[in-house]
């Protein structure tokens, strides 16, 4: 199955995207030099997919061309990157 395609609505620090009736989210902040996921939401009809990851990957991908550091406040995102760091 496809990826949904992220958006990124930096007035609302939003990414989010839709898929089958459904919505993700992540929410975040930047505050001295740091983007901070604050929450990350997918619709439970869409569990398993990888889709709250490729939220973050999203934030991370602009975090970094931004010349952010990342921080998080949210469980998901926090095992993600702790994940990924492995």
């Amino acid at each position: 199955m496809p990826s949904p395609p992220i958006r990124h609505d930096p007035r609302r620090h939003l990414f989010e995207f839709d898929l089958d009736g459904c919505r993700g989210t992540l929410e975040y902040r930047i505050s001295s030099g740091f983007l901070t996921i604050l929450h990350t939401v997918v619709d439970p009809a869409l569990a398993g997919r990888g889709l709250g990851g490729q939220l973050v990957e999203a934030a991370l991908g602009y975090a970094r061309d931004a010349g952010l550091e990342v921080a998080s406040a949210c469980g998901f995102a926090s095992r993600y990157l702790q994940t990924r760091a492995s």
